[in-house]
């Protein structure tokens, strides 16, 4: 496979993001990480998303995520407060596991890491760099067409939590993938931080399409921060879905082309009930001929 060529080592990062832990975000309220735990406690490890309680199933299935066959899916991958605690895949042309897995069995995939979002971007990025939850990685292998999308689920449960969440997710030359991730807290109206850093890599010819639901309470914050890399030929469609009340939510996904005909699409379906603070927009940059944004 091609790697990204490694600039930073993982002690230039550390320090980068210190140095940016009380930087102000460019855009959106300014949030007090400091009224916020960052506990890294892991949850109990699951087999099947049946094991969860009704209540949690019934949030999760608000998101799209599905517990039953009715709705094939690729792979389920599931993370609650900051642990992973269930990842399935059953199409062998994906690999999906947590992130702190994926860098056991992976010693090149640090080199991927805060390529396409910079640990330095503010605060938020920083407090997870530092804080070190967990996250998914998902990777379609090279030629791989995808028919059943795979499923990811993002789970607050915690009161006053800072949920801190890194993905990565890569899509190897000519392959195709479709992803649903649904992100939602529990029903009680608490207080709570979601810090979210998503990476995309999408290779030469490849094609992925990523579906985001957020169904939130009125007292949580959330701070999303997503980067995306397109090569040749590649595609890259974002489809975002908000229609619950958030107490403060802003997000501005920056997309690069850089390869030739890359193509880059942003979809967005929103509604901010009363009490709501939404501050999102999208950014995409053309660096290579014929790439081209929607």
């Amino acid at each position: 496979m091609q790697e990204v060529r490694h600039i930073n080592t993982s002690e230039e990062i550390q320090n980068k993001a210190r140095a940016a832990s009380s930087k102000k975000a460019e855009l959106g309220e300014d949030i007090n990480l400091q009224e916020y735990e960052a506990s890294t406690d892991g949850s109990s490890p699951i087999q099947n998303i049946t094991e969860l309680d009704m209540e949690t199933r019934d949030r999760m299935s608000q998101v799209g995520v599905v517990s039953d066959s009715s709705q094939p899916r690729s792979g389920t991958i599931l993370q609650v407060d900051n642990s992973v605690v269930m990842n399935t895949c059953g199409y062998e042309g994906v690999e999906i596991m947590s992130i702190k897995q994926a860098t056991g069995k992976y010693n090149w995939l640090k080199d991927y890491f805060w390529k396409a979002v910079p640990v330095d971007t503010d605060k938020y990025t920083s407090h997870i760099e530092l804080n070190q939850g967990d996250g998914y990685f998902i990777r379609s292998l090279p030629g791989s067409k995808c028919v059943y999308p795979v499923q990811a689920c993002v789970y607050l449960n915690k009161k006053n939590l800072a949920q801190s969440v890194h993905n990565v997710i890569i899509a190897e030359e000519d392959s195709e993938m479709h992803i649903i991730t649904g992100c939602t807290a529990a029903s009680r109206d608490e207080p709570g931080l979601h810090l979210g850093v998503s990476e995309f890599y999408i290779k030469k010819g490849a094609k992925v399409s990523f579906t985001m639901i957020h169904s939130w309470n009125p007292s949580i914050a959330v701070r999303p921060r997503t980067g995306i890399i397109v090569e040749e030929n590649g595609v890259f469609i974002n489809n975002y879905v908000i229609m619950r009340p958030v107490d403060s939510l802003q997000t501005n996904p920056i997309a690069r082309c850089v390869g030739r005909n890359a193509t880059v699409r942003f979809n967005s379906v929103l509604v901010a009930p009363e009490g709501s603070s939404v501050d999102t927009g999208a950014r995409v940059i053309l660096e290579a001929p014929e790439s081209k944004t929607e």
